[in-house]
């Protein structure tokens, strides 16, 4: 979502201000390009099963995370796509994952191939500091 005129502080607070009212009225669909694939880590994680189905997002491709290198992050890159899975998330469901991903991560929303809109984790430029 683009908002002009307002702060990246703003903009952030209005991004999670729409981001709640989604997820108080709705499900929300989250894509899953990296552990969060594996259907036990998932069990484990939220407390339960949850079912994924096969997705892809296109206009981004898989990078290394420049701090935590063991594990990927998209990144948008035209021209190639993410193959991944995509799946249902509770408003219970976010501080866990959230604490999973770390600072290090944060959410977007996008398009996948399939139409439908989804969230998914990227690399989390502003909160944190890379000399640490």
């Amino acid at each position: 979502m683009t908002f002009k005129g307002f702060s990246y502080k703003e903009k952030a607070f209005l991004d999670m201000f729409i981001l709640r009212l989604i997820i108080i009225y709705h499900m929300v669909k989250l894509f899953a390009y990296g552990t969060l694939m594996n259907e036990d880590i998932r069990e484990e994680l939220l407390g339960r099963n949850v079912e994924a189905k096969p997705a892809t997002l296109c206009g981004y491709s898989i990078k290394k995370h420049p701090i935590l290198s063991l594990y990927p992050v998209v990144a948008k890159t035209e021209g190639e796509c993410v193959e991944g899975v995509v799946f249902d998330v509770k408003v219970e469901d976010f501080p866990k994952l959230d604490h999973y991903e770390s600072q290090f991560y944060k959410k977007i929303n996008v398009k996948l191939n399939s139409g439908d809109e989804s969230l998914v984790y990227v690399e989390n430029k502003n909160d944190y500091n890379p000399m640490i």
